[in-house]
């Protein structure tokens, strides 16, 4: 199925779908690695924005 978002709240189908895999003990739509993976991602987007230099990972 496909899935457009539209007319939800992010955040309440987030929090939504993160209660029902700990409910019914399934892997989350978002596994907390991944979302590590992009925080990183948007805190080097904000470092570079800021310093006007390329941030590189490890």
């Amino acid at each position: 199925d496909f899935y457009d978002g539209a007319g939800d709240d992010p955040a309440l189908t987030e929090a939504t779908q993160w209660i029902e895999s700990i409910i019914n003990d399934t892997e989350p739509v978002v596994k907390p690695e991944q979302a590590l993976v992009v925080t990183r991602i948007l805190e080097a987007i904000y470092k570079s924005s800021e310093t006007g230099m390329p941030v590189f990972f490890d």
